[in-house]
């Protein structure tokens, strides 16, 4: 708690001494310094914000059901050159252990929040062209085809794109369903 209370200084460097120092110890207390390590992945600071996402993501390789399954109910920031911070770490920790990450993206695709399911789709997006193997077409096909939001459904449009270009025949079994939805859809859907 003391670290806690002292961390908010306005010295980087000891900013970044107090972050690798609870680094060390998140297993002891992952309730109180998750929450602060979020807090600096957003920081204003890009030195603090890649200090805390590099300490995220070797917490996520020693746990990363445990560390993934806080990341991806969390807002993200995002920009239109690229993918949010909370996105971007859950998929560092992803290419070390596809599959314990994709599992979690899989039972939170179909989130009430808007902000889950762009993250998950963020994801699957991006591993959906390294481990396509590993992800049920048949999910994203379905949570594709009722997904209202433009960003959540373009980035699972491009997730579909890339197993059906690594497994036809896979796409090929979802084609009947993924014409429907087209036919059915809107106009702004149809650009995607």
């Amino acid at each position: 708690n003391y670290i806690l209370s002292i961390i908010d200084s306005q010295d980087v460097e000891i900013q970044q001494t107090l972050l690798r120092v609870l680094g060390a110890l998140w297993k002891q207390s992952f309730i109180t310094i998750f929450p602060k390590m979020i807090e600096f992945v957003h920081s204003e600071n890009s030195d603090l914000q890649k200090l805390a996402q590099k300490i995220l993501v070797n917490m996520g390789l020693q746990d990363p059901k445990l560390l993934v399954s806080k990341l991806v109910i969390e807002p993200d920031t995002e920009s239109f050159i690229k993918r949010g911070k909370i996105s971007d770490t859950i998929i560092k920790i992803a290419k070390s252990n596809s599959k314990r990450v994709i599992p979690i993206m899989i039972e939170n695709i179909s989130s009430d929040k808007e902000f889950v399911r762009l993250n998950v789709a963020t994801v699957l997006s991006e591993l959906s062209s390294i481990y396509p193997e590993d992800i049920p077409l048949e999910v994203i096909v379905n949570q594709w085809s009722k997904e209202e939001k433009i960003k959540v459904s373009k980035e699972l449009t491009n997730c579909i794109s890339n197993i059906s270009n690594k497994d036809p025949i896979k796409f090929k079994k979802h084609l009947n369903q993924i014409l429907d939805t087209f036919s059915k859809s809107n106009s702004t859907l149809r650009l995607i």
